[in-house]
């Protein structure tokens, strides 16, 4: 095992994203085969052509917790649709999830993709509490000021993706993005989701590319969220609490509104 090798993928998707190749035994079968201890489902949401209806998340109830010993964490890709950082899906669907991850994606995001534009969408984003990370915003496709959008980051407690997808040559304009992110989240102490972003089985665990960097960078392996399951899932625990915490207060204040002036 490496420096920056993970035993958790934090971004994997089905074919019920609508896009992606393979089924969810597939991808179960690929994380065993390359010693991961788990991964999380991640599909697109609703806002994304072809991929499952909003209400999906519902429907994750039916599936295991554990499947041939690997631990499946009951995840999504949400789509951030505005500056004002609205989600697809809405509040009461993502409550529901252990893990979300709030991107921004051409075919779901109809704004203008300005920089200040994508900035905005991403800080409000993690003023969200159902928030976890923030997805592959060193894409060039939406340019955001970067350092603004770590520095948030670090404030509310959440963490950013390092994307091994952002790394393959067809995204090679925005490598300079990628390395700044990696250097922020290291100056800042922002945990980073490692991850395949998988579409297609085969992908599931690769992570070799976001790996190279981080090497070069000589980032903290401390600060590899998914480096090892206790860790991730001891993050998880913490914002866990923090949402039901927020739930909590939402539901009195939802029972007790009529005594609110």
């Amino acid at each position: 095992m490496g420096a920056y090798s993970i035993e958790v993928d934090t971004h994997v998707h089905t074919v019920l994203s609508g896009h992606a190749w393979s089924t969810l035994r597939e991808n179960i079968l690929q994380a065993k085969l390359v010693g991961l201890r788990g991964f999380c489902i991640t599909e697109h949401s609703g806002a994304v052509p072809g991929a499952a209806p909003e209400w999906s998340p519902v429907s994750m109830a039916m599936l295991p917790e554990r499947e041939d010993g690997l631990r499946l964490y009951h995840g999504l890709e949400a789509d951030i649709l505005s500056p004002d950082g609205r989600l697809c899906p809405a509040a009461e669907y993502l409550s529901k999830l252990e893990f979300c991850i709030a991107s921004l994606h051409i075919v779901a995001a109809d704004f203008p993709r300005t920089e200040d534009n994508c900035t905005q969408a991403y800080l409000n984003a993690l003023d969200n509490p159902y928030v976890y990370v923030i997805g592959h915003a060193d894409r060039v496709a939406y340019p955001c000021d970067l350092e603004a959008v770590v520095k948030k980051a670090a404030a509310a407690g959440k963490m950013m993706e390092l994307n091994n997808a952002s790394l393959i040559p067809a995204r090679a304009s925005g490598r300079g993005n990628v390395r700044t992110l990696v250097r922020l989240c290291r100056k800042y102490g922002v945990p980073l989701c490692v991850s395949s972003d998988a579409h297609y089985c085969a992908m599931v665990g690769d992570v070799s590319l976001a790996a190279a960097l981080l090497s070069e960078e000589a980032f903290p392996p401390e600060l590899i969220a998914n480096a090892s399951m206790e860790r991730f899932d001891a993050i998880l625990r913490r914002r866990r609490a923090e949402i039901d915490e927020y739930d909590r207060r939402v539901a009195y204040a939802e029972v007790n509104r009529e005594f609110v002036y």
